[in-house]
């Protein structure tokens, strides 16, 4: 299948940096066309898995949130919380790190968080943050940010099955409708639910502003599917022809879901029965029949 063509694209505000954004996301893999089938099923909130404002200082790591779930990571000395955010230095282009939030492995799971980035990339693909779900032993489905040259951002959706290698993007990449400045923060969520097929969708916009409808969204029906209880992670990743930066993040939140019930219709009210009619207290008299005529005679 030939990548998505520039025509995807239309969305993206024509400035100076248009052909960057296009670049970039035309590399991305081929994605599957979507699949036809009814309706999903609607999914509520159900269980709290992951609270977390930021709002503490730790040196080396994020610490734990306040909800009690700490954060793994093996690179220790690029993490830190201070000033309501925990960053993540970029040092060197073309290099990546991941922090692993130590949440019950969940099937059913929509996660959010706030990101912004200390300088805006002024060439390659970019600043790239990524929200992962579903992860176990190296495969997940994720959203990833990606923060560009001049600002320009766009969100996509892709799934990985054990290796870098394998990843495959599951919808067109699209094209944010709004640009950011450094340490102007978007918020992200993805969406996970269901097996058969598997229900992903994405999101993102400006903080300050509400959210709308989601912008990417996928069935995934193909056996690589991931069907099975994973955890969250967060990866950041600075493009090799970009530029070192750092990126904050803050307002984590992950929640388990479950499939919305129908409300309860009462059955209507029965009739009452209607009250047998009563007899009339004092019934007249029933009226005596007059004799008949006798014939006369004939004379």
């Amino acid at each position: 299948m030939n990548p998505p063509s520039s025509s995807s694209l239309s969305r993206v505000r024509k400035r100076a940096h248009l052909p960057v954004l296009t670049a970039v996301l035309l590399s991305l893999v081929a994605f599957p066309a979507p699949a036809s089938a009814a309706d999903p099923p609607e999914y509520v909130p159900d269980t709290t898995l992951l609270r977390d404002s930021m709002s503490r200082s730790v040196q080396d790591g994020w610490g734990k949130s306040e909800n009690g779930t700490g954060y793994t990571t093996s690179w220790l000395p690029s993490l830190a919380v201070s000033g309501g955010t925990g960053t993540v230095k970029m040092p060197e282009p073309g290099t990546s790190r991941t922090v692993e939030a130590g949440v019950s492995p969940a099937v059913d799971m929509s996660a959010s968080y706030g990101v912004s980035v200390s300088k805006l990339p002024t060439s390659g693909g970019g600043v790239h943050s990524g929200l992962q779900v579903r992860y176990k032993s190296g495969s997940f489905y994720q959203a990833t940010l990606r923060v560009l040259p001049g600002g320009e951002t766009a969100l996509d959706i892709s799934r990985t099955n054990g290796r870098p290698e394998t990843k495959s993007a599951l919808a067109r990449p699209f094209a944010l409708p709004f640009r950011v400045d450094a340490g102007q923060k978007v918020n992200v969520e993805l969406q996970a639910t269901g097996s058969s097929p598997v229900e992903i969708k994405a999101r993102a916009w400006l903080a300050g502003t509400t959210a709308g409808e989601w912008q990417q969204t996928a069935s995934d029906s193909s056996d690589a599917r991931i069907t099975g209880a994973g955890t969250l992670r967060i990866t950041t990743y600075v493009s090799a022809a970009s530029q070192p930066a750092t990126v904050a993040y803050d307002d984590l939140a992950a929640q388990t879901l479950r499939k919305a019930t129908a409300p309860v219709v009462p059955p209507p009210a029965p009739t009452p029965p209607v009250p047998p009619v009563e007899p009339p207290a004092n019934p007249a008299p029933p009226t005596v029949p007059e004799p008949p005529t006798l014939p006369q005679p004939p004379t």
